[in-house]
């Protein structure tokens, strides 16, 4: 069960839950974050179809699309609004550099799966997957502490 901050004390276990909450954010992420949100969409635009890249590359899929959608939608206010991109197997990027060297890419599936990678400033470097619930566990906010500020 993944909640929207650590502070929150309510989860949410399914789309229908998590996008009720959308109205309440999603006008100051908007605002926030709105290059972002509009990168998205053009992503989804030009790469949900096969071979985008003039070449092989796989369609961006509905479920990854709708998926880093949401993630950014419900981004906590007090971290950094990523850059997004798209990788030539369909997944769609959510990512966090900073000039120190410090990087948190999230890439989103089309089963409902984030694949992350962080380099830390102390030089470690972690990866993994995690399921995609619509919000942040304590791994993911940890890493965009660690990142986005």
């Amino acid at each position: 069960m993944i909640v929207l901050e650590k502070e929150c004390s309510q989860t949410y276990s399914s789309v229908t839950e998590a996008e009720k909450i959308l109205q309440k954010h999603e006008e100051s992420q908007r605002t926030k974050c709105g290059h972002a949100l509009q990168k998205l969409v053009s992503i989804y635009e030009r790469c949900s179809s096969p071979g985008w890249d003039a070449r092989d590359a796989e369609a961006v899929s509905l479920v990854g699309y709708r998926s880093a959608m949401l993630f950014l939608l419900i981004l906590p206010e007090h971290f950094s609004c990523p850059v997004p991109g798209v990788c030539a197997n369909g997944q769609i990027t959510l990512e966090w550099r900073q000039r120190d060297g410090r990087l948190l890419s999230l890439a989103f599936d089309d089963q409902g799966f984030v694949n992350f990678v962080v380099f830390l400033k102390d030089g470690a470097e972690l990866c993994g997957v995690q399921t995609v619930f619509l919000g942040y566990d304590d791994t993911i906010t940890n890493f965009l502490q660690n990142v986005s500020q």
